[in-house]
């Protein structure tokens, strides 16, 4: 589990290239054996427990990066990209347990998108392969995430202002529904 902000950049190259940046601060709790949720929510301030209370706990604070590029043609509606998360591998600048957590593993993920324009709203349809290096065993299904979106546009920036969702996500069924208020995204989603 990780706590953290990201404070990201994107720059357009040409018409058709775009290029971002992430870098998100974070500090992660791991817990090597099954730790549930609402154990986590017990060192959320105001902490009710302290981390002393599970021996094996690791705590460290990091700094994570992504970067990414799209290609995205001025006049289609076709999409592709790719994202290179945790560059370099994450290490721990510092850690508050006697271990810090395993670092977090470079992933690189490849994805396309297709939008289907009709008047007042539009569906999009992707498909993306996540960890495609697979440095430890690619799995196909695993990495295979698949999903469509239908949204519609009222504050007139081409992006989806309220709209649902339907996936796989590594195999399983995934849903949901969401409204961007353009400083405030709100999302409920199953899985």
């Amino acid at each position: 589990s990780m706590v953290g902000v990201q404070i990201g950049m994107g720059l357009n190259f040409g018409k058709d290239w775009k290029v971002g940046l992430a870098i998100r601060p974070l500090y992660r709790f791991y817990y090597p054996l099954d730790l549930s949720f609402s154990d986590v929510l017990d060192f959320v301030p105001p902490a009710t427990k302290d981390s002393s209370e599970f021996e094996n706990l690791q705590t460290g604070m990091a700094i994570s990066s992504t970067i990414g590029a799209m290609y995205a043609p001025e006049k289609s509606n076709f999409r592709l990209g790719l994202t290179i998360d945790e560059l370099g591998y994450t290490g721990y600048l510092s850690s508050s347990s006697e271990q810090a957590p395993p670092l977090l593993r470079q992933r690189v993920n490849f994805g396309g998108l297709y939008r289907f324009d009709f008047e007042s709203w539009n569906i999009d349809v992707q498909a993306d392969l996540q960890d495609i290096l697979g440095y430890d065993q690619f799995s196909f299904l695993r990495s295979l995430h698949l999903g469509s979106e239908i949204g519609w546009d009222y504050l007139g920036d081409s992006d989806h202002d309220m709209g649902a969702m339907l996936g796989f996500n590594e195999g399983w069924l995934t849903m949901g529904a969401f409204i961007d208020a353009y400083i405030l995204k709100l999302t409920a989603v199953n899985y």
